[in-house]
């Protein structure tokens, strides 16, 4: 009935309580030590941010499968030490992955671990090598966003204004607002501040302030906008 109960909440995407149920009756499960089992479990860590748990078990999958291990998984591992934060280890699992088919996967995951370390041209770089519409799917964290914020902090204003237009595009395709929009918006607005071109900082901050969630940042961008 557990594991019944625990491959449901995996197939909902309802990580927690996956854990919840995994964690106290680790022997009740007579599959637990087979593959598919730790994956399902290294997911469902990684779903819940615990990014270390997670990279353990993906790392003890890839030692039992040896070069069988595919591009895919090693992918997934690298993705889960990104957000970890540990750079130098996701550097390297990137770089096991060989073969044109996994490239785009791989650039991805460079250009969004230079953005993490503030290496914007190196971002732009790996994104710029991208077709458009892997920089356009829907995605999170938004290929297109990252560029935008790179472009921004490189002062290339207008070329970052092209790209913050698709993602804003991106939002209300799944109906949704992110402060992470909001803030790329007023990277982008500083980006014109500095040029000297302050009626497109002006326009750019009011247009954040028609997708923000809340009166007090509302308040925040007007106030922003009575200091140009």
């Amino acid at each position: 009935v557990i594991s019944d109960w625990l491959h449901s909440a995996y197939q909902n995407r309802d990580y927690g309580t996956v854990i919840v149920l995994y964690e106290p009756h680790q022997d009740a499960f007579p599959n637990a030590h087979t593959v598919e089992f730790q994956r399902m479990i290294a997911d469902s860590y990684s779903g819940i941010q615990q990014y270390r748990k997670a990279i353990s078990l993906y790392e003890g999958i890839m030692a039992k499968q040896g070069a069988e291990a595919g591009a895919e998984l090693i992918l997934k591992t690298a993705e889960a030490a990104l957000l970890a934060k540990d750079f130098e280890r996701a550097l390297n699992l990137c770089n096991q992955v060989q073969g044109a088919e996994h490239e785009a996967g791989k650039k991805r995951l460079l250009a969004r671990m230079a953005f993490a370390q503030q290496h914007y041209a190196r971002a732009v770089e790996y994104l710029g090598s991208l077709p458009e519409t892997e920089l356009t799917a829907v995605g999170n964290p938004s290929l297109s966003a990252i560029l935008a914020e790179s472009l921004a902090h490189l002062g290339e204003c207008d070329k970052a204004a092209h790209w913050l237009r698709k993602t804003s595009e991106q939002m209300e395709q799944t109906d949704t607002h992110s402060d992470d929009l909001v803030q790329c918006y007023l990277i982008q607005a500083g980006c014109y501040r500095k040029s000297g071109a302050h009626d497109k900082a002006i326009a750019v901050i009011e247009e954040a302030a028609t997708i923000v969630g809340t009166a007090h940042q509302r308040d925040q961008l007007h106030y922003d906008i009575s200091k140009h």
